[in-house]
């Protein structure tokens, strides 16, 4: 149950951070609901599978830049979606930054603010 919640609230987040996105004009855009749960979806099957394999094999880049090349491989997961979800469309490589930024730091707080276990 609380993967489902977890799921609808980052997927509230992800329509958060693209209405303010879009009031900026950044060039990022939603086209409805179904595309934002396919988004969260995505991202997290992603950071679940690809983004350890390919920590474990970059991880020396990571350590040469502090930590920042995680950043940016999460940048990218974000840039492939745009390329692979119809209805979701990051805005460019600054689009991306901003969404990494936004859904890290909203989806940090509701982590923990709702606390989340990892059991289910």
């Amino acid at each position: 149950m609380n993967l489902i919640i977890r799921w609808i609230v980052h997927a509230v987040i992800l329509w958060i951070v693209v209405g303010i996105g879009m009031a900026l004009g950044l060039g990022v855009k939603l086209d409805g609901w179904v595309s934002a749960f396919v988004v969260v979806f995505l991202l997290a099957l992603a950071n679940a599978i690809v983004r350890p394999v390919v920590q474990l094999f970059l991880w020396p880049l990571n350590c040469l830049t502090f930590g920042l090349f995680g950043f940016l491989i999460s940048v990218l997961l974000i840039l492939f979606l745009n390329w692979v979800v119809p209805g979701f469309h990051a805005g460019g490589f600054v689009g991306a930054v901003y969404l990494a930024v936004g859904l890290s730091v909203l989806g940090g707080l509701a982590n923990s603010v709702l606390k989340f276990s990892r059991e289910d």
